[in-house]
């Protein structure tokens, strides 16, 4: 995910151009987010527990930064263009 996220950036199209595809990058981001969402706090197994709140909180902060910089480059086109 990094690496399609890095590429739509550094792409020299103007976002505004590629509508679609900037509307398929957030839509999968956000359906990542939503999955991140439902991680369970701690796996428990019969001997002992797993805390996963650092790690879900991790991907989450990830998702999140993608997103940004997903519409900070639609941003920065639009006043390009504009």
């Amino acid at each position: 995910m990094q690496r399609q996220v890095h590429q739509f950036i550094n792409r020299l199209d103007n976002s505004l151009d590629l509508m679609d595809e900037y509307s398929e990058q957030l839509n999968e981001l956000r359906r990542y987010r939503a999955m991140a969402r439902q991680l369970p706090e701690k796996v428990s197994f019969p001997l002992f527990e797993i805390g996963t709140a650092l790690v879900k909180e991790e991907i989450q902060t990830r998702i999140d930064n993608y997103i940004n910089a997903i519409l900070w480059k639609f941003e920065c086109d639009l006043k390009e263009k504009a």
